[in-house]
């Protein structure tokens, strides 16, 4: 939502975080030039911001207007003078657990774990050597690592998997490392955010 949109869907172009952001929609006032744009985000993960950008192209002078999103009103109109670059953006949600299967193992070495949940991160944002191809922020772009599970502990200390199988946004296998607690539960780790623990019950049943 903003200022200076076009009603050609065309003539607007968003990138997030240096992706494309394809165009479906674009609804503006003629006169006021007020309105929005819509678009198909690219897939991604992180908390970071990945700065939002929009070029408009302008008919009269055949050229294309760039802006950022998000500038902040002041008494309801936009900063004199408007700070260029970009000021804002969009992030992604942090990983939630919803459902561990099986729910009752016994505590041993390499055993597989279904973890299930959301924001996990779409098979899409890698390559097949693991290298995240989706929209970047302020992270280093080595620091986009495929999501990782981990168990933790009675006493809140956290072990990783010893594998973690990234099968969907909503899907991992854990293999599990070495256990010698009881009760124990998982989190999911997504580019520094980290899941709430799983709470229904306990993994470990002897």
């Amino acid at each position: 939502t903003g200022h200076g949109f076009d009603n050609f869907i065309s003539y607007n172009s968003v990138t997030i975080g240096g992706l494309d952001c394809p165009v479906y929609a674009a609804k503006v006032d003629d006169e006021t030039l007020d309105g929005f744009v819509l678009c198909f985000a690219p897939s991604g993960i992180g908390p970071d911001m990945k700065p939002l950008q929009v070029e408009v192209y302008d008919v009269f002078n055949e050229v294309f207007v760039k802006g950022y999103c998000c500038y902040l009103l002041i008494d309801g109109f936009l900063p004199d003078p408007v700070p260029l670059g970009p000021s804002g953006g969009i992030n992604y949600l942090a990983p939630e657990v919803t459902a561990v299967s099986p729910t009752s193992l016994l505590y041993q070495e390499g055993l597989q774990v279904t973890v299930y949940g959301r924001y996990f991160g779409p098979l899409s944002v890698f390559d097949k050597n693991g290298v995240y191809q989706g929209p970047l922020g302020n992270i280093p772009k080595e620091e986009y690592e495929r999501p990782a599970a981990l168990v933790v502990m009675a006493g809140g200390a956290h072990a990783r998997c010893l594998s973690t199988s990234h099968l969907s946004d909503e899907e991992l296998v854990c293999t599990t490392p070495e256990m010698t607690a009881l009760n124990v539960s998982m989190v999911v780790l997504v580019v520094r955010q980290q899941s709430q623990v799983w709470q229904r019950g306990s993994l470990v049943e002897v």
